[in-house]
């Protein structure tokens, strides 16, 4: 039985209505399951996962954003491994302690190297907790967008009794129902 978080993501993956060979934006509130599905993404496309903490291209040997992520993008760009690229918390991008310039420079870097990416084997996923911070030239360089909820309580409690169904557990309907309101 994989983790019970991961029984949300693996749920969500039958929500996905483009092919997972394109970029995507994970949006949801802290505890949906955006960075989990982003790790289910890349096992269901048989890719390697990189997590990078956008809020940290800008503190990394204190460069500027735009000479990080051209650093980041160009090492995965000409990779031939299959590759899913997640940039956590990608509303941070472009933010902080920089001038108008450092952050026209980052955007523009960003949405370049988004346009001139040809390889098939980079999948990029960003995932942000507040649409409305991501900057448009940024928003704009992934093709698919989702917006995750926190599963219900009826969902909880189906994919809660097929895990402890799998691991021959039996408790009573109520004590699931029990269980399950814990989980939401």
């Amino acid at each position: 039985c994989a983790p019970l978080h991961l029984r949300f993501e693996i749920e969500a993956l039958k929500y996905l209505t483009a092919e997972v060979k394109t970029n995507m934006l994970l949006l949801g509130d802290t505890g949906t399951g955006k960075t989990a599905l982003a790790h289910v993404v890349a096992k269901y496309t048989k890719r390697k996962l990189v997590e990078i903490l956008t809020p940290m291209l800008a503190n990394e040997y204190y460069y500027s954003d735009s000479y990080n992520l051209e650093r980041v993008f160009s090492s995965y760009i000409k990779s031939e491994k299959p590759v899913v690229l997640l940039l956590d918390c990608i509303e941070c991008l472009g933010r902080g302690d920089i001038d108008a310039e450092q952050l026209r420079n980052t955007i523009n870097t960003f949405a370049r190297v988004m346009r001139e990416n040809r390889n098939p084997n980079l999948l990029v996923v960003g995932t942000s907790d507040d649409f409305g911070y991501i900057h448009k030239p940024v928003r704009e360089q992934f093709a698919a967008v989702y917006e995750l909820e926190r599963p219900n309580l009826q969902v909880v409690q189906r994919i809660l009794s097929i895990c402890l169904r799998e691991r021959n557990v039996l408790f009573a309907d109520d004590v699931v129902v029990y269980m399950a309101s814990l989980l939401v």
